[in-house]
């Protein structure tokens, strides 16, 4: 049952398919690198926070499976659970390391069994479902303990997105319109795939609730990507003017940390209001 439909949609010439991600992540010494880097990650405090020794963690959608050294040393038993064989396979120096074997598999048919997992990660994953994010969800609380936590981060539809989201749809319409390209002596627009949404807070409580999972905090962060991304204006200012850049984005924050973040974070507990 889809329980409220995402009002910021992203189009992509290519879906979120394996072959997609095995294209477009790292590799290599690449992932050591992004995993070091990952200490200096706003969020990590947050994550790290929540795993304790003898813990098992899922990692679903791990990718090169980059955060698994620093939970291991932490003591938890790191699951790595990802659908690209590719992405598994440029982490096999981690897991090797970690005496820890990947899964090739789906979010959305987790081969763990109910109630046996403390902590669930979802880095970046969710928001990929054209249909939304109630099976993978469901299969999180399954596989969850009572009490267990989850982490779940999505492209953040932020307050600026919010404001100019009726601008940025008429938008699209007209860049694809072919009557409009006709009249203008220009090619059909190309074909263009789902590739994810962005989620406002509000959403993501409705979505998480009506599967037994209920927040507890949230975190909006990757504020310069939130303008960057959406805003040519931007990335030029930031490319000749860093530090008026910089200063807006400090500016921004103490405003309100929920203006203009490309992502939120969202630590959920299952069976806990």
């Amino acid at each position: 049952m889809r329980i409220i439909q995402p009002r910021k949609t992203w189009w992509n010439f290519q879906g979120p398919t394996p072959q997609f991600w095995g294209a477009a992540l790292p590799d290599g010494d690449a992932v050591k690198q992004h995993t070091q880097r990952l200490l200096e990650s706003y969020i990590t405090p947050y994550i790290l926070s929540k795993v304790n020794k003898d813990h098992k963690v899922l990692d679903a959608g791990c990718g090169p499976m980059i955060w698994g050294p620093l939970i291991a040393e932490r003591g938890a038993s790191y699951y790595a659970l990802d659908f690209s064989f590719d992405l598994l396979k440029r982490g096999r120096g981690i897991y090797t390391i970690l005496n820890s074997k990947p899964v090739l598999g789906n979010v959305k048919a987790l081969p763990y069994k109910s109630n046996s997992l403390d902590l669930y990660l979802s880095l970046g994953i969710l928001e990929h479902f054209p249909e939304g994010m109630q099976i993978p969800l469901e299969e999180c609380t399954r596989v969850l303990k009572h009490g267990g936590v989850a982490i779940i981060s999505v492209p953040y539809l932020n307050w600026i997105r919010l404001i100019l989201l009726p601008f940025s749809v008429l938008k699209r319409k007209l860049i694809r319109s072919d009557l409009l390209r006709r009249l203008l002596g220009k090619n059909p627009a190309p074909v263009e795939e789902f590739y994810q949404y962005a989620y406002s807070l509000y959403e993501l409580k409705k979505w998480v609730s009506s599967v037994g999972l209920f927040v507890v905090e949230n975190q909006p962060f990757m504020w310069e990507y939130g303008l960057t991304r959406d805003y040519r204006s931007f990335r030029k200012l930031k490319k000749k003017y860093y530090h008026l850049f910089n200063g807006l984005i400090n500016l921004s924050r103490k405003i309100s940390s929920y203006l203009c973040a490309h992502m939120i974070l969202i630590i959920v507990v299952k069976g806990c209001e």
